[in-house]
């Protein structure tokens, strides 16, 4: 089984076009809060394991609406939301 992850920069160059269109580029982003859980205090270190580009490409914050709408029942909390190439989104709930 091949999982398919889009780059960084096709990420990017999304939410780049995302912000020319006039779409909330906010919701395109992690909150530093988040940012700081997937990466940890030193980006550089990657405290985690985790690739800080890949975690900029690949997740985003959402509140409790667009967990909502992601999951397609009603969220107790907004999170990180993880997606796959397919389109396909994990949640990571706030506590």
């Amino acid at each position: 089984m091949n999982i398919l992850i889009k780059e960084p920069e096709q990420r990017r160059e999304e939410a780049r076009t995302a912000r020319s269109i006039g779409e909330n580029s906010s919701s395109k982003e992690l909150s530093p809060k988040h940012h700081q859980h997937c990466c940890g205090n030193d980006i550089s270190k990657k405290e985690r394991g985790l690739d800080p580009e890949w975690i900029e490409a690949n997740c985003r914050s959402v509140n409790v609406a667009e967990a909502t709408e992601l999951l397609r029942y009603p969220a107790r909390s907004g999170g990180i939301a993880i997606e796959g190439s397919n389109g396909q989104f994990q949640l990571r709930p706030d506590k």
